[in-house]
């Protein structure tokens, strides 16, 4: 996983939909974050067999009901 900023709440990235990068500009497919409260940490949920070197944050959330909501990236990570 990318590092996240210095105290993050790492339970504001769970179910957000993020693009599986192979670090040469090209996608390899789609996934989530997971938030354990467990563990507290993020797993990666997704189809692709192949582990990406990068993630890019998309800008929605699955609810629990697979629906998707609207998130405003800036909100999560407190800059304008």
């Amino acid at each position: 996983m990318p590092a996240l900023p210095a105290l993050f709440e790492q339970e504001k990235l769970d179910r957000i939909l993020v693009g599986l990068s192979d670090g040469e500009g090209d996608y390899i497919g789609l996934g989530y974050l997971e938030h354990s409260p467990e563990d507290d940490v993020l797993r990666l949920i997704s189809p692709v067999a192949e582990a990406p070197k990068a993630l890019k944050l998309g800008s929605v959330r699955l609810e629990e009901d697979l629906r998707v909501r609207r998130v405003d990236l800036r909100n999560l990570f407190g800059t304008d």
